[in-house]
């Protein structure tokens, strides 16, 4: 506290400007346990911040055949469920080359929801900055990569390859191309 009973860090604020312009006394300012209202404050903000930091998640997502076309789900092991798909990408690994791109604005009121077919164009604005990329064919022994954005915070990804007898296989998202159980019996192009 100061003379006048005003804490330290409050007469530092006010005199901000001036201060600065001298590093000296600044660095001699002293903000002392006293000032029992700061500290509360930093008591509860910190933690407070912490939390609100964390907000993203994240989720695994797989290929599957259904009705004999390739649809993305959620994989169902995934500790998060989430909502409102606003982007999907299917590259090809070893190309980086998108074969498939899907973006729209957060303002959709939720038209695009899991599952998703590859190819399906989305409903809403499309992003200008990620213009639609129409979808490609698959080719057998290809791996793939598929990325996808849910909500605003919400982020998924997965990796599958389809092999040589029509059978799509995912596969974790560190195994290299060498761990197909294709790869591994030597029938991979």
């Amino acid at each position: 506290m100061q003379a006048d009973g005003e804490p330290a860090w409050m007469v530092a604020w006010r005199n901000r400007d001036h201060q600065l312009c001298q590093p000296m006394k600044l660095a001699r300012l002293r903000f002392g346990v006293e000032d029992r209202w700061m500290w509360q404050r930093l008591v509860i903000l910190a933690p407070l911040a912490m939390l609100l930091g964390g907000c993203s998640y994240s989720y695994d997502v797989i290929a599957v055949v259904r009705e004999g076309k390739i649809v993305f789900i959620v994989d169902p092991k995934s500790p998060n469920s989430p909502s409102c798909l606003r982007r999907i990408e299917v590259s090809a690994e070893s190309e980086r080359d998108s074969v498939w791109l899907e973006s729209v604005d957060y303002d959709d009121d939720c038209a695009n929801e899991f599952p998703v077919p590859y190819g399906v164009s989305f409903k809403g604005r499309h992003q200008q900055e990620w213009p639609p990329i129409k979808a490609s064919s698959l080719r057998r022994g290809v791996i793939y990569e598929v990325s996808t954005t849910t909500g605003a915070t919400g982020y998924g990804g997965g990796r599958f390859i389809i092999n040589s007898d029509g059978r799509v296989e995912n596969l974790e998202l560190s195994d290299g191309p060498e761990q197909s159980a294709e790869a591994r019996a030597g029938n991979s192009r």
